[in-house]
């Protein structure tokens, strides 16, 4: 079911992608050609770890930092994407292609459509026992009324299925989403902290 889970994230993603790249083909070249470079990597290490349920959190990043260089690409700096790491939580255990939906859904539904885009921040620490990641934008928020069990976006609602298979103990608190009071949104994820390989 994980695995079922996990691989309809890859099409949407591989969609969206293909669409961004696309739309430079035409009056860049060279971008699109550069941004293909940068799928072909993440794609490549996305089969690495496609048996794995988790992987270290380092490990995750290397994924994310493909995605987040053919947004680079894209946007230029119009998005600024900055990442603060705590070293002794890069060996926590994560389930693979658990960040990228959600730095996705930052650009798409809170930056993207901004003519002065704006910033995401990914943070990540040990703590307690646990492993807090947050994801932070300052884009247009959240629609009004807005609640996570409601959504139908594909990537929050997969991240929210993956979680609550992977560690039912911690129910809604795997995944929290909230406005920003200086605007913008928050993703807050709460994981147990380990390091072994499932």
């Amino acid at each position: 079911r994980l695995n079922a889970l996990r691989l309809h994230l890859e099409p949407h993603f591989l969609f969206n992608t293909l669409n961004a790249i696309s739309s430079e083909v035409g009056t860049n070249p060279e971008l699109a050609r550069n941004m293909i470079g940068d799928l072909a990597a993440l794609l490549r290490r996305s089969l690495d770890c496609k048996d794995m349920l988790e992987i270290p959190l380092a490990q995750e990043l290397a994924l994310l930092e493909h995605y987040i260089s053919i947004q680079r690409f894209r946007f230029g700096d119009r998005i600024q994407i900055e990442l603060d790491i705590e070293p002794e939580a890069l060996t926590a255990m994560v389930p693979s292609m658990l960040l990228q939906p959600l730095v996705e859904n930052a650009i798409r539904h809170g930056l993207e459509g901004r003519l002065s885009g704006g910033a995401i921040d990914i943070l990540a620490q040990r703590t307690a026992g646990q492993l807090q990641i947050r994801v932070l934008d300052d884009g247009v928020g959240l629609p009004a009324n807005w609640r996570k069990e409601t959504s139908t976006g594909l990537g929050i609602r997969v991240t929210c299925e993956r979680l609550a298979a992977l560690y039912p103990d911690l129910g809604e608190q795997a995944l929290m989403i909230q406005p920003r009071p200086g605007g913008g949104t928050e993703v807050a994820i709460c994981l147990p902290l380990s390091e072994g390989r499932r």
